[in-house]
């Protein structure tokens, strides 16, 4: 028998370090998954399409997909910025959206974007609303911590104590 367990006093060893570590950890992700759902919408302001490239484009059967990349600028505050964005265009859901048959009109210098940006980096921006991307992230790295914390706890802590008490 151990020192420990003569005197009838518990210390905290290793498996307890770690149950502590990865409730730290656990609570770190749970935080930084609230504040991000918390966040206010980014603003939006009017941009302008500057250049437009349309391709079809497929991977190894029809259909084709029609990727577009564009370079746009946006003024926040009266500074201007230029951004790229790449990608299949949205047809429905979006401020910016267009059917396949007028994704011609992007081609045109000008053409009007709403612009969503980041009210703490201006110079930062999305077609979409960017955020709640955040969310999605955090609030997936909070379940993948949290099912390994309860593995831990439910399965590997109570054998790593029993195996420790022999």
């Amino acid at each position: 028998m151990t020192w420990r367990r003569r005197t009838g006093r518990w210390r905290p060893a290793g498996p307890e370090y770690i149950a502590v570590f990865l409730l730290v950890v656990l609570l770190g992700a749970a935080l930084l998954a609230w504040r991000a759902a918390t966040a206010p919408p980014w603003p939006h302001t009017t941009g302008a399409v500057l250049s437009c490239n349309i391709r079809s484009v497929h991977y190894n059967a029809e259909p084709n997909d029609t990727k577009v990349s564009l370079t746009y600028q946006y003024v926040v505050g009266g500074q201007t910025y230029a951004a790229q964005w790449e990608g299949l265009w949205p047809a429905a859901g979006s401020p910016n959206a267009l059917p396949p048959d007028r994704l011609h009109e992007l081609e045109s210098p000008g053409y009007r974007l709403r612009v969503y940006y980041d009210p703490q980096n201006p110079s930062r921006s999305e077609l979409e609303d960017g955020s709640r991307d955040d969310v999605l992230f955090f609030s997936a790295l909070f379940v993948g911590i949290l099912a390994v914390f309860l593995i831990y706890l439910l399965k590997i802590y109570p054998m790593w104590r029993l195996s420790r008490a022999l």
